[in-house]
């Protein structure tokens, strides 16, 4: 199977800069659910993230595009779910390049 190319815009230290990391709305909802469930959730997302991005890393190294798009797509609804709105939308370029390199390979 041949590296596929999965283009699209590079991730950079300028883009989202400006914006937190974590969206404090998010967060605040998330503490609604009570202090011990948020301590919970955290390190659960830590870990899920972190071995989502090894696993991203190895398929972009494959070139699996169909692989990137999914994890991708996962990471972004995780992240998104948590208020890590950069992290989301970073996933959201990487899942859509995926997908056109998919397609046009």
């Amino acid at each position: 199977m041949g590296r596929a190319c999965v283009c699209g815009p590079r991730p950079t230290r300028e883009r989202g800069a400006d914006r937190p990391v974590l969206d404090a709305s998010h967060l605040a909802a998330l503490h609604e659910l009570g202090p011990a469930h948020l301590r919970n959730l955290i390190p659960r997302f830590i870990d899920d993230a972190a071995g989502r991005i090894v696993r991203l890393r190895e398929a972009l190294e494959r070139g699996q595009s169909d692989e990137i798009a999914s994890l991708a797509h996962s990471l972004k609804g995780s992240s998104g779910a948590f208020g890590a709105s950069v992290l989301a939308e970073t996933c959201s370029h990487l899942e859509a390049a995926a997908l056109e390199s998919a397609v046009s390979s």
